[in-house]
Parts: structure tokens; C-alpha cells; sequence
């Protein structure tokens, strides 16, 4: 602090008490001459100096009473003063604070303009503090979409932090998404003065915007996934699949816990249990697995269902379903062919002693075979020889045969000539017989041996 401002501060903390003097001596002589003027034969200078009692006691008290209170006064005002300095103290510090804040914090006036800006804000908005300056805050940082919404805000006393996250205009790529606070000066129950804070949340928004998108995902795919998955806890559901609703065939508006329980307890074969294992996943948030059989499209189907524990404060709990129909009738089937199986080992075992004998049979036989063939082979050589030498015979035969030729013509009409006798003698033969039969004196014809040849019918 200067010499010039030490000595304006000190001449203002005594100024109402200097006054006051000066106002008990002006009021001195004011009374003096007033004195003067209603005494006769009275000197100035003796009612100043020397006035009469009474004149003299109401002066001093007149005095008195002025300078009481111009110390009172003066004592107010330093007190006053000083509470000045303070909140100028307090302002300075809070203005270097201000700029000094990590937080982008603009001042605004009553007409929402902006006073102030700190290095925050302006590293946030792109924007040079100067640019900002005493411009409309609305239009400067604000979308139209949201102005009247933010203006109402500001306005409005009562409330200190708006509801969303609204974006703002800056100077760069990137969106940028803040949450809005402000800090307000009531004067007369209206807003004369007010910070406004701006927390970037553009990082945390564009990953709510990723999980949101991650979520809508995962619902995507639990929604298409066959197997029917549900959310819920003891009093709602809080989400579920459409394998759900084919599987109850009920609407997705209708689908309550009330619904599904009296789905349960229509088409389960013993639904107590499943509704108990329910209640103790929610209650003891523990896993439970419960195989049971429902009837769904009127059909029996065996199910294993599932319960997950998923939030221990809600007592939520998540529901997924397994239909092992199908690994059912394939048991089944795989029993059916352990037992045709067990079968055909009988039957094959049995098959396995027949073939046993059936190939010790073949092996004797075998055996034979092969001594028959070995003795059939030997008579074959001893033939194959004896069709060798057979086969000269007849080279020889031939030979002979060629020159028989010649001879051969000669017998053939000799052939000829007996073969037309002897057709002749066959008919006189025939003719004989007949008159052999015709004859009924008995006849009997021998050979040169004596034997009994032929006799007619008569000898008969």
C-alpha cells in the first residue's frame, strides 16, 4: 500500500470526528453571537470566553452531545471500513481464486452477461477471455435448442444446478458436454450477480454413449438369442428375451412376475420347487439349478433352469433356461442302442461259436479237399501222360486213317448196297412175323445155344 493511500485511509477514519469538532465550534459561536445579540450591553468576546452559567452549561453539553456522537459516527464508520477492506480482501482472493480454479468458471451480471472469465473456461471454450467478455452468455456459449431452458435457469433463484447435460459451443473438434452449477447473489430476492461453474463431462458422456451402445447391443443379442434370459427380483422383471415370450406366449405388455407365476404354476409339473429355488437366489443370492418339466405348445418339455445372483442390494437375480428334450430323447435312443447293442454281442457271440465250428468244419473238410486234389493232381499227370501217349496213338490212327481213305470209298457203297439189302430183308423180316402170328400151329424158335428165342401166339 502507498504513502498517499496510507494517509487518504487514515484521514477518512478520523473525518466524521474532525467534523464533528468543527460543528462544536461553529454551534460555540453561533451561541456567542446569539448571546450577544439577546444581552444587552454584552461583549462578543466576554460571551465568548466567559458566558453566563446556564449559557456556559447548555454549550457544554450542546458540545458534548455533538462531539458523543460524531465519535459514535466515527466509530460506525471505521467499523464500517473495515468490513469494506475485508470483503475487498476477500474479493481479491476469491477473484485470484477464480483464475487460479482448475474449474471453468464465468462471472455473469444481472443481464446475464458475461463479467468475467477464468483460464479454465477459456482453455475449455477455445475462446480468448477478452472475446468473451460482455457478451449475451446464451448466445455465446449455448445452443439454441437449449437458451430458453439455461435462461430460465439462471433467472430462477431457487435452483442452483441444472438437471442435464447440456453442450456448449467450443472452438474444436470434438463435441463438448458439460454440467452447469451456478452460485448466486440475491439482492431484494433477485439474482444480481452469479458464477457460473461448467464441468467438462464430454469424456464421461461419450462413454455413457458407448456403454448405452454396448448395452443396446447386448439386448440386441439376448433379444435374438434362443434361449430365454430374464432380470428380475422379487417384485418385478426387469428385463427379459423374446425366447421368453414364445416360450409363455404372452405379450411383452402383459409379461409381469404376476403372469409368469401363474404361467408357472399352470404348465410346471411341480412348481413349488421351481418357486422356492426362485426365492432363495433372491433372498440368499445364491446359485441354484433346479431340472424340472414344463408344458409348453402342450407339449412336455424337460428343462434345467438356472438362477444367478446379479445385484445383492436389489436381490436381483437373472433366470436362464436350457431345454434338454432333445438331449433326453437322445439318451433314449442311446439306451435303445445299448440294448440292441447288448443283443447283438449275444448274437454275436453265438454267430462266433457257429463260425468257430463252421471253420473247423471247413478246416477238416479243407484238409480232404486238399488230399482229394493232391491225388486228383497225380491221376492228372498219370492221365496227362496217358493223353500223351493217347494223342500219338491217334497222330498214328490218323496216319493210318489217311491211307484207309482210299479203301474207305470203296466199303461205303458196299455200306450202302448191305444197308439196301438189309432194308429189304427187315421188310421180308416183318412179313415173315406176320405170318408167324398167323400161323395157329404153335412155334418156337431157338439159338445155336438152345435157348428159347421167339415163339408165336399160338405157342403161347
Amino acid at each position: 500500500m502507498s504513502t498517499e493511500e496510507t494517509k487518504v485511509k487514515e484521514f477518512d477514519r478520523f473525518c466524521v470526528l474532525k467534523l464533528g469538532g468543527l460543528i462544536a465550534v461553529i454551534y460555540w459561536l453561533i451561541a456567542t453571537i446569539r448571546s450577544t445579540i439577546l444581552i444587552a450591553d454584552s461583549s462578543f468576546f466576554v460571551n465568548l470566553y466567559y458566558p453566563g452559567f446556564w449559557d456556559l452549561f447548555l454549550r457544554i453539553v450542546t458540545v458534548a452531545g455533538i462531539i458523543g456522537a460524531s465519535f459514535k459516527l466515527q466509530q460506525r464508520l471505521n467499523e464500517i471500513n473495515a468490513e469494506k477492506d475485508l470483503l475487498d480482501a476477500e474479493l481479491t482472493g476469491t477473484q485470484f481464486l477464480i483464475e487460479a480454479a482448475d474449474c471453468p468458471i464465468i462471472e455473469l451480471d444481472h443481464q446475464l452477461r458475461i463479467k468475467k472469465v477464468n483460464k479454465a473456461a477459456a482453455v475449455l471454450t477455445g475462446t480468448k477471455a477478452e472475446d468473451l467478455e460482455f457478451k449475451d452468455v446464451l448466445s455465446a456459449l449455448f445452443y439454441p435448442d437449449d437458451q430458453e431452458e439455461i435462461r430460465l435457469f439462471l433467472e430462477q433463484s431457487q435452483q442452483e444446478t441444472l438437471d442435464r447435460i447440456v453442450r456448449i459451443k467450443v472452438r474444436r473438434m470434438q463435441r463438448c458436454y458439460a454440467a452447469v452449477q451456478v452460485a448466486k447473489e440475491i439482492v431484494n430476492e433477485k439474482v444480481n450477480r452469479q458464477l457460473l461453474f461448467l464441468n467438462d463431462v464430454s469424456e464421461l458422456v461419450a462413454k455413457v454413449a458407448e456403454t448405452e451402445k454396448r448395452t443396446a447391443d447386448i439386448i440386441n443379442l439376448l433379444d435374438h438369442n434362443p434361449t430365454p434370459i430374464l432380470l428380475l427380483d422379487s417384485h418385478q422383471i426387469h428385463l427379459h428375451n423374446r425366447a421368453v415370450q414364445n416360450a409363455v406366449h404372452i405379450p411383452a405388455d402383459q409379461l409381469t412376475l404376476e403372469t409368469l407365476t401363474e404361467f408357472v404354476r399352470t404348465n410346471c409339473q411341480d412348481p413349488e420347487a421351481l418357486l422356492k429355488a426362485a426365492a432363495q437366489a433372491s433372498e440368499e443370492q445364491t446359485v441354484q439349478e433346479i431340472e424340472t418339466v414344463i408344458s409348453i405348445d402342450g407339449q412336455p418339455r424337460n428343462l434345467i433352469v438356472h438362477f444367478v445372483p446379479f445385484d445383492s442390494e436389489s436381490k436381483s437375480y437373472a433366470v436362464w433356461v436350457k431345454d434338454l428334450t432333445e438331449l433326453h430323447q437322445r439318451d433314449d435312443a442311446i439306451k435303445e442302442l445299448e440294448e440292441q447293442l447288448a443283443a447283438a454281442h449275444t448274437t454275436a457271440d453265438e454267430i462266433r461259436a457257429e463260425y468257430q465250428q463252421h471253420t473247423e468244419a471247413c478246416s477238416s473238410e479243407r484238409k480232404q479237399l486238399i488230399d482229394q486234389l493232391t491225388s486228383e493232381q497225380q491221376k492228372t499227370s498219370d492221365l496227362t501222360a496217358e493223353l500223351a501217349a493217347l494223342k500219338e496213338q491217334i497222330a498214328q490212327q490218323d496216319a493210318a486213317l489217311m491211307e484207309r481213305a482210299s479203301d474207305n470209298q470203296l466199303l461205303q457203297e458196299k455200306l450202302a448196297q448191305l444197308q439196301q439189302d438189309n432194308t429189304q430183308l427187315l421188310t421180308d423180316l416183318d412179313l415173315l412175323q406176320y405170318q408167324l402170328e398167323a400161323i395157329e400151329l404153335p412155334i418156337m424158335q431157338v439159338d445155336l445155344t438152345g435157348r428159347l428165342t421167339k415163339i408165336n401166339t399160338a405157342a403161347k
